[in-house]
C-alpha cells in the first residue's frame, strides 16, 4: 500500500433543518481536512446548497456517484445526494428531517460495508423527528449497533488525546452504584482495553478511577475501591497480559489523561466523565466515538440547535474535529491493511 494513501471519511449531514449542513459545510473550508482524508458528504445537495449560501462560502457543491470520484479541494462539497422528498424549513422539527436523517446512516453503513469509505463522521441528529419518522431505537448510537448486528454500541469521548470511558451512564446514580461489582468493573476495563485496540493502539495505556474520595484512601473512607476495584484491576489485568492503573483518584485522573500519562480513563459515573470534560472544552473541544462497532463513527457532542439553524453563527469545530478523529483513527487502521 502506497504510504500517501489517506482514508476517506463518510460525513453524514445530519438533520436537514439543524446546524448540520452548516458546521459541515464550514468544515470542509479547512484545508487541514484535506490533508489527512478524503471527505465525501451524506446528504441533500439541497440543503448544503442553502447552507453554503447561509455561511458566505463560494464552494461548489457537487454530486458524486463513488466516494472514490470525490475532488479534494476547499472550494467543493462532494455530495452523495439522497434527494429530500419534502420541502424542509430551517429551524423546524419535522417527519421528513428524521427519515432523512434516518437515510444518511444507513447509506453510510452500505458504504463502509462495501469498503468504499474507511470511517464516518455524524453531524447531529433529532430523537424526536427520527422517532417520528419510525427509528427502532433510541438514537443514532443505538442505530448504527442495530445496522451492525452488534448487542451493544457506546460513547466515548476523545480530548486533549484522552479516550475517556464511562462504566455506567445513563441511569440513576443509585442503580448505577448498585452495579459497580468486580464482574462488571472487570468486563468495563477489558472492554475499554480492547476497544482501543480495536482503534489502532497495540498497547494502551489505560487507568481506573476511584470510588470514594482520594480512592478511599487506604480504607480509611470506605471499602469500595479495595474490595471492589481493586480485585477487578488485578484480573482485567491477569486477563488482558498488561498492567491496568488505579483505582485513581476521580480527582485526578482526568489531569493525568489528558497529560499523556494513559491512552485511556476508565470514571465510573456519566456526571464524574462529563464535568472535567465540559470545564476544559473551550481550551480542548472533545469527541464523541461510538465504540461496540466494527467500524469508526465519530459525533459531535451537541445537538442540531434549530435556533440558530442556516444563520451562518453555529461554531463548527466540533464537527471539524469529528472528522479530523474519524481521520486519524481511520488512518491508523488503514496503515495496518
Amino acid at each position: 500500500m502506497a504510504a500517501t494513501k489517506i482514508p476517506t471519511i463518510g460525513i453524514t449531514m445530519g438533520d436537514p433543518a439543524g446546524i448540520g449542513p452548516e458546521i459541515v459545510c464550514r468544515s470542509l473550508t479547512e484545508q487541514s481536512v484535506y490533508d489527512v482524508c478524503r471527505p465525501v458528504v451524506i446528504g441533500s445537495k439541497t440543503a448544503l446548497e442553502r447552507a453554503v449560501a447561509a455561511i458566505g462560502s463560494n464552494q461548489r457543491v457537487q454530486i458524486i456517484e463513488d466516494p472514490a470520484d470525490a475532488v479534494c479541494s476547499t472550494d467543493t462539497v462532494n455530495v452523495i445526494d439522497l434527494p429530500l422528498d419534502y420541502e424542509f424549513q430551517p429551524g423546524v422539527m419535522d417527519v421528513g428531517n428524521g427519515r432523512a436523517a434516518i437515510s444518511y446512516m444507513e447509506k453510510a453503513y452500505a458504504l463502509i460495508s462495501d469498503g468504499k469509505i474507511d470511517a464516518t463522521a455524524s453531524a447531529p441528529c433529532n430523537k424526536e423527528a427520527m422517532k417520528k419518522a419510525g427509528l427502532p431505537c433510541v438514537g443514532a448510537t443505538e442505530f448504527y449497533a442495530k445496522l451492525a448486528g452488534v448487542p451493544k454500541s457506546f460513547a466515548v469521548i476523545e480530548q486533549a488525546g484522552c479516550y475517556i470511558f464511562q462504566a455506567t451512564s445513563h441511569i440513576a446514580l443509585r442503580q448505577a452504584i448498585e452495579k459497580i461489582t468486580p464482574e462488571f468493573i472487570e468486563q468495563t476495563i477489558v472492554t475499554a482495553y480492547k476497544t482501543l485496540q480495536q482503534w489502532g493502539l497495540a498497547a494502551p495505556k489505560l487507568a481506573l478511577s476511584g470510588f470514594n474520595p482520594h480512592a478511599s484512601d487506604g480504607g480509611s473512607m470506605g471499602r469500595e475501591d479495595l474490595d471492589i476495584l481493586t480485585p477487578a484491576i488485578e484480573a482485567a489485568s491477569k486477563e488482558l497480559g498488561c498492567k491496568v492503573d488505579g483505582p485513581v483518584p476521580a480527582d485526578a485522573i482526568y489531569i493525568k489523561g489528558t497529560q499523556g500519562v494513559y491512552d485511556g480513563i476508565i470514571f465510573l459515573f456519566h456526571d464524574t466523565a462529563n464535568i472535567p470534560v465540559k470545564a476544559m472544552e473551550h481550551y480542548h473541544p472533545s469527541v464523541v466515538i461510538t465504540g461496540g462497532l466494527p467500524f469508526i463513527r465519530t459525533t459531535v457532542a451537541h445537538g442540531t440547535a434549530y435556533d440558530i439553524a442556516y444563520q451562518g453563527i453555529a461554531g463548527h469545530q466540533q464537527m471539524r474535529n469529528a472528522i479530523l478523529a474519524a481521520a486519524r483513527i481511520g488512518g491508523r487502521l488503514l496503515a495496518t491493511k
